[in-house]
């Protein structure tokens, strides 16, 4: 389930390339891309680190998020449905379905993107809204929610009783409540509304790869190899900049 140090995984990729990832020293994952055989000397990596190209893998995230949401609601269903239930797991589902759900509609600096409301139909905006609501102030913050209080109770027993008793025994209490699931989460539209915005980002990412393809489709080959040379290096990042002096 976890990478360990020292370890190597490969993983085959289009047109007769392997991608190998080793784990160094220090835990970090080291990537080379291999032609045909994966004995054979590492390919040139350019890494590009452009708008696009950031855009790009931004939408990559959010479409890996709708997928991952999708499985959390399949083992919500089968938690739910199990003959022994376990509420906990049940709540940690909960969480997490709504908490990646709305992170890829809320603002974040390291992938910059994010999706707007304007591209939920009015169909699935109250399940939309429910959803956010919970993240906004159940799950990720602790705002003022129906899925989560506390009040603080003293309570005394009837004053017949405690007189004929002549004592009264008085005790303080916390009614706490916290949301372990909603019909919103447990509903088949739930997962139509997700379904639906993947369709969108899965459209956004197939024009975005065709821009980049275009991009590479541009690049001189022979100024590449020079650079790797260059540099000493198999692996080379370039922004918008850099990428127009290795253009044909």
């Amino acid at each position: 389930l976890f990478d360990k140090i020292g370890s190597t995984s490969w993983y085959p990729h289009e047109n007769g390339w392997h991608q190998k990832i080793y784990i160094n020293n220090l835990g970090q994952p080291i990537y080379t891309y291999h032609y045909q055989t994966k004995s054979s000397k590492p390919g040139i990596t350019i890494e590009i680190n452009t708008h696009l190209s950031r855009h790009y893998c931004a939408f990559i995230l959010i479409e890996k998020d709708l997928h991952d949401t999708l499985g959390f609601i399949d083992i919500h269903w089968e938690s739910i449905n199990a003959k022994e239930k376990n509420t906990l797991l049940i709540k940690a589902l909960s969480r997490a379905i709504v908490v990646t759900y709305g992170k890829i509609f809320t603002k974040s600096d390291g992938r910059g993107v994010k999706l707007g409301v304007e591209i939920i139909s009015k169909k699935h905006k109250k399940i939309h809204d429910e959803l956010m609501n919970m993240r906004h102030n159940y799950v990720a913050h602790a705002g003022t929610s129906q899925h989560e209080r506390c009040r603080g109770i003293y309570v005394l027993p009837p004053e017949s009783k405690a007189r004929k008793l002549g004592l009264t025994t008085c005790t303080y209490f916390s009614e706490l409540r916290q949301t372990i699931t909603t019909q919103i989460i447990a509903h088949e539209e739930t997962r139509q509304l997700i379904k639906y915005i993947l369709n969108i980002v899965e459209q956004k990412i197939a024009k975005k790869c065709s821009l980049l393809h275009k991009t590479c489709d541009n690049l001189d080959l022979n100024k590449i190899y020079k650079l790797a040379k260059k540099t000493g290096s198999n692996r080379i990042i370039v922004n918008d900049d850099d990428i127009k002096t290795l253009y044909k």
